[in-house]
């Protein structure tokens, strides 16, 4: 077992900073941050899949550049021997009792490189991402595969006064457990974020990712999240999605908090 969209934990955290800024920082900083998200949806199966995920990260953010290394906290209640491929992947449903593993998930690194395209003296930015997900989640448990994945992804905006467009593309290679086949997968979103005060604003996505296994449908997922600066550099987000599909789970919430240095 694992969590079925990594992705919303982290983009909680994401739209914090960019319903208020572009991300990328003048002067070097760093901040530590943490989301709690809970996620529901059958997948298929006959059986609800609940999962708890807690993501702790943190960033060194740089001018041109952001390292951000995150260790998450995953507990799943679900029929036993269900499994999923990695942070940003659905569950393989399993069949027998209902049960809850609790433990480490899979350890992720992550490096985004600002403004690799810059056009219309710097309105439209577009960065590219890579990440590694270690597979130090629990496979004996059912927490992860046990595997590296491997997933290089593009983000671009669009700023206006108060209003950023935003898109993504990427691509995932999996690893290769034993027991099961994976496949690599692309996606895709495209939100919009909008300011509604200095400090305030509020941001949808519309997410999309190819299925991972032959037997699962492509996830779509739709969210909404609130993001607000508290005192100089904290930033709170909170976030509804709502999953379309058999490949994404049928709703979820998160919070998600990100202070700076």
């Amino acid at each position: 077992m694992n969590r079925s969209s990594t992705r919303r934990a982290v983009a909680g955290a994401l739209a914090a900073s960019v319903a208020v800024a572009h991300p990328a920082a003048a002067a070097p900083s760093f901040s530590i941050g943490a989301t709690a998200e809970y996620t529901s949806g059958d997948y298929g199966g006959d059986q609800s899949i609940d999962e708890f995920y807690l993501p702790v990260s943190a960033v060194a953010d740089f001018d041109k550049f952001a390292l951000r290394i995150t260790v998450p906290f995953l507990s799943v209640r679900a029929p036993e021997l269900t499994v999923v491929d990695g942070p940003d992947g659905a569950p393989v449903v399993g069949e027998g009792p209902v049960v809850t593993s609790s433990g480490l998930g899979d350890v992720l690194v992550t490096l985004t490189m600002y403004d690799v395209v810059v056009m219309q003296e710097g309105d439209l930015a577009v960065d590219v991402t890579g990440k590694v997900k270690f597979g130090t989640a629990s496979e004996e448990d059912g927490l992860g595969t046990g595997e590296q994945d491997y997933t290089l992804q593009f983000d671009a905006y669009r700023y206006f006064e108060r209003f950023t467009a935003m898109g993504t593309a990427g691509y995932s290679v999996r690893g290769d457990p034993e027991a099961y086949d994976l496949r690599n997968t692309f996606f895709a979103a495209l939100g919009a974020s909008y300011r509604l005060r200095d400090r305030t604003g509020v941001t949808v996505f519309y997410d999309f990712r190819q299925a991972s296994t032959a037997d699962l449908d492509a996830s779509h997922e739709l969210s909404c999240t609130v993001a607000t600066v508290v005192g100089k550099s904290t930033r709170v987000g909170m976030y509804l999605l709502v999953g379309v599909g058999d490949g994404a789970p049928d709703w979820g919430a998160g919070l998600s908090l990100r202070a700076e240095f």
